[in-house]
């Protein structure tokens, strides 16, 4: 008589091995949604509290796209910009085209990460900040924009841009 692999004794552990894998899995995903959604009120309550710090409204945080604009005025680069973080939602669909759209969907993403990296530059030498702390604020976002938030002696200055990204005056 043939016996199924995953019984013995007349027990069918293969249901309570796969009720155990969805378990660990969905608590794997509960902790990771509780995690993001820690990260992103730290993020949404420094922002509120930088854009108070520049005279702007702290409910201009919670926007999505809308802080983002807010960041760019506040740094001086003109509205077209916010394109640059758009930039992620297009290269994400192109990545699954064949070849030339993997391709682009690399270059777009760079490009979007070195418009981010100059925009965060110019930010924090708004707050007169140095290009260290920038590189902080693009890679460490949820350390550094609380330290720009809280941190007393930190002030906004003004626009330190006057429209347009200039590669050769970025640091």
């Amino acid at each position: 008589m043939y016996r199924n692999y995953y019984q013995l004794n007349d027990i069918d552990f293969s249901s309570i091995t796969t009720n155990s894998m969805f378990t660990f899995f969905m608590i794997a995903l509960l902790v990771i949604f509780i995690i993001w959604l820690i990260v992103t009120i730290i993020k949404i309550v420094a922002l509120a509290k930088i854009f108070k710090k520049a005279g702007r409204p702290a409910w201009t945080a919670i926007i999505p796209f809308y802080s983002d604009y807010v960041l760019l005025e506040l740094t001086g680069y003109n509205w077209y910009y916010i394109f640059a973080y758009l930039a992620a939602f297009i290269s994400v669909p192109l990545s699954f085209t064949p070849f030339i759209g993997s391709f682009l969907s690399y270059a777009i993403g760079l490009i979007a990460f070195l418009v981010n990296f100059a925009i965060k530059i110019k930010f924090a030498k708004s707050f007169k900040q140095s290009a260290g702390f920038a590189i902080g604020l693009v890679f460490i976002p949820v350390v550094f924009l609380p330290i720009m938030a809280f941190k007393n002696d930190i002030k906004y200055v003004g626009k330190s841009v006057n429209g347009d990204i200039d590669f050769n005056d970025l640091f």
